[in-house]
């Protein structure tokens, strides 16, 4: 019987070795992905189930349009410059658990409307451009999960916030004018549209934090 050279069984045991190791680090990613992260009112959300929803900020992040979702609840590129890239729940660092609280208040918002059952509003979403941040034409019928869930929340924030009068407007206007009237056509019209702006944001997000203290959560981190 002829004897293995010991060079063979080397590469042979360090490439076992290699594979069990690899097995474990695989294993050991799907677990991570598989911690909870933290539940409300009784709904358990884990790392997986973040991806989906971290998707659809990516994409109104790229959309650059003046989202009131992502400004009111801090999760714009003036609040975050880039999205944490969370892997782990252990040992996290405040700027990323910073983050996951502002997504704990965006999945509150959805479940306060999970049981109204809001729609998109079909003007608004052909307002968007879309085709920037999609390699293919993206329908409404055919939106991701992500995506629709932005969709809905920033939909019922326009509707609620944004759909005074005309008529509300100009009264609003013409008072903003007599307490401004040191300042030109253009300026006037400027300031009047970034005072409304801070209004509406300010408004939609006592709105947040209000569904945030009437809805339970627990973090697990």
């Amino acid at each position: 019987m002829k004897k293995i050279p010991v060079f063979i069984l080397s590469i042979f045991f360090l490439l076992c070795a290699s594979t069990s190791f690899a097995e474990k680090e695989s294993g050991a990613t799907r677990i991570s992905r598989e911690l909870a992260v933290f539940k409300i009112h009784g709904d358990v959300f884990f790392l997986s189930d973040l991806k989906t929803y971290l998707n659809g900020v990516r994409f109104f992040r790229c959309l650059s349009f003046k989202s009131l979702s992502l400004s009111a609840l801090g999760l714009d590129k003036a609040s975050f410059l880039k999205i944490p890239d969370i892997t782990s729940v252990h040992l996290i660092k405040k700027e990323e658990e910073a983050f996951l609280e502002k997504i704990l208040k965006m999945l509150k918002v959805s479940f306060f409307l999970r049981k109204r059952q809001g729609g998109i509003n079909g003007k608004f979403f052909k307002q968007l451009p879309l085709r920037k941040c999609s390699k293919k034409e993206v329908k409404l019928k055919s939106l991701g999960t992500g995506i629709r869930f932005l969709m809905i929340i920033e939909s019922f924030f326009q509707n609620r916030f944004l759909s005074k009068g005309a008529l509300t407007k100009d009264i609003e206007f013409k008072a903003f004018k007599k307490e401004n009237d040191h300042l030109n056509k253009k300026a006037l019209k400027e300031a009047f549209s970034r005072k409304k702006e801070m209004q509406t944001l300010e408004a939609i997000r006592l709105f947040i934090n209000s569904l945030d203290k009437r809805i339970p959560h627990e973090y697990f981190f």
